[in-house]
């Protein structure tokens, strides 16, 4: 063999046994998943600062998903995870049967409370009180666990703290009205409730201490502990410790205490026992149809309630959209460059204000609007404060239908009732509406189907609603057979809907 054939051979068979005797927990770099919630995402320089210092490097990635990042630490993509709390930890383990993540350590706490601008002190509550609890159900019993710890309702007896939900409330004598809200939405509208519950940092922006809170919750007492969450194959590796130390450093607790004072509690002291490995999760048994069925009827009354909701605020916005969006989708027809009024500016003023509506995200319109709301309805939370923007939405969208129907009526029917002295009123009146009835009734079928699926955004203000069902039991609780059950019903309203509107199209249209 020539010599330096010989000498890459050997080469080769060097580094092949290097890689094979190398080991893999080893590795230098962790691949960390963060959510952008809260105040996670914000202390990553400080981490990485301090994982460089113990000669490791912190390969993050921020995102908006609160699924995804188990499951990619799970498959082994990602080595760690920090967004999350240990009973939503467990429940998503469980429920998605995942065997190679667990928990890795602690990290802090935020203790959760509930306060109120009106009252001093639980006992000053009045009956029939508005409370406003979190609309996901991993929080959502927390508040309920404090007011029946505080003697002012009853819970179904044997319900755990992490899976209590409105539907567990055995006894409620103050008749307390209660509002599931986004925890976001409700540091907008705090005004409107008589009392809230909120995380410690969302009470601080609120401007309330922790002493403020007419109810807290006890760090030692509350399973609510923030969570590293590690592929179990790391656990005890040099770089998960590292991570560890990162997160007990000073630098850290500087960082927090800084920007939150006594809102956040570190729990260090929690990690002094040896961290071992959970089980894994017990694959759940086959669902069969009974099971299906069972789930299906406990949430049937939720459901009913649901579709209330939607057909309420369908009821409210589509009538009012047509009653003012007719007129102004007129008004642009009339008023457009080529018609026969003839203004170039009024068309150009109100083009402008319906582009303008138009272009905000439903989502940012319904924050953006919360005062005139509160104006208006007299709350900025509910399923009538829901329609608020809804219709504000729902008449510049409504008024295009209109301008284009009108623009396809038969320019030589206007002409020919021109030539025969009809005033401008009876045009619009005998002509272009009569003319345009049919695409009219097909724009509002359109404009309900759609506004259907915008119903959804409705539960980030308390409005609820079939949509917003989907996603608390679909996304949250991960029952998917009473989520696709809702979205069967779902269809099949959209398919009435559709049906009830070509039947109406057909009767109206005059070419048939």
């Amino acid at each position: 063999m020539p010599p330096l054939a010989a000498f890459l051979l050997a080469a080769a068979l060097l580094l092949t046994g290097s890689a094979a005797l190398a080991d893999p927990t080893e590795d230098r770099t962790v691949k960390f998943i963060m959510s952008d919630a809260g105040f996670n995402a914000e202390i990553v320089p400080i981490l990485k600062q301090e994982m460089t210092r113990q000669g490791f490097t912190l390969d993050w990635v921020v995102v908006n998903d609160i699924i995804q990042p188990n499951e990619m630490v799970d498959s082994g993509a990602a080595d760690a995870n920090s967004f999350q709390h240990e009973p939503y930890f467990d429940q998503f383990v469980a429920d998605h049967r995942l065997s190679h993540v667990q928990r890795g350590f602690y990290t802090i706490y935020a203790p959760s409370g509930l306060f109120s601008r009106k009252y001093k002190s639980l006992g000053e509550l009045p009956d029939g009180a508005t409370i406003a609890i979190p609309v996901d159900p991993a929080n959502n019993g927390r508040a309920l666990f404090l007011l029946r710890d505080h003697g002012l309702l009853t819970l179904r007896p044997g319900v755990d703290v992490t899976h209590a939900g409105l539907k567990d409330i055995a006894d409620n004598p103050h008749r307390f009205q209660f509002k599931e809200v986004d925890q976001m939405m409700l540091q907008r509208a705090f005004e409107d409730v008589d009392l809230g519950f909120l995380f410690s940092v969302y009470a601080q922006k609120l401007g309330f201490a922790l002493q403020d809170a007419l109810a807290l919750e006890e760090v030692d007492e509350s399973p609510y502990k923030g969570i590293v969450a590690v592929r179990t194959d790391l656990v005890g590796t040099p770089k998960i410790k590292a991570l560890q130390n990162a997160y007990e450093s000073q630098a850290i607790k500087d960082y927090y205490r800084r920007h939150y004072g006594d809102a956040i509690i570190f729990l260090d002291r929690f990690n002094q026992a040896p961290t071992t490995a959970k089980p894994a999760a017990i694959p759940l048994a086959e669902t069969g149809w009974q099971d299906v069925a069972g789930d299906i009827g406990r949430a049937w009354p939720e459901i009913v309630q649901a579709i209330g909701q939607t057909l309420y605020m369908l009821a409210l916005t589509i009538p009012l959209a047509v009653l003012f969006g007719t007129p102004l989708g007129t008004l642009l027809y009339l008023t457009r460059p080529g018609s026969f009024v003839r203004a170039p500016r009024a068309y150009m003023l109100l083009n402008g204000a319906v582009n303008l509506v138009r272009s905000f995200p439903f989502l940012i319109l319904m924050i953006a609007i919360i005062p005139f709301t509160r104006l208006v309805v007299g709350t900025a939370l509910g399923t009538t404060a829901a329609t608020v923007p809804m219709v504000i939405n729902s008449v510049p969208y409504f008024a295009r239908f209109v301008e284009q129907t009108l623009l396809d009526v038969n320019r030589g029917v206007i002409e020919a009732a021109e030539s025969m002295g009809a005033s401008r009123l009876q045009i619009i009146w005998k002509v272009l509406y009569s003319e345009a009835r049919s695409g009219i009734a097909n724009s509002v079928t359109i404009l309900t189907v759609s506004f259907l699926s915008y119903s959804t955004v409705a539960g980030l203000v308390g409005g609820g609603g079939i949509g917003d069902f989907a996603i608390r039991y679909g996304y949250y609780r991960y029952q998917t057979d009473v989520m696709f059950f809702t979205i069967f019903l779902t269809v099949g309203f959209v398919q009435l809907l559709q049906f009830a509107g070509n039947v109406a199209v057909r009767r109206l249209d005059k070419r048939i």
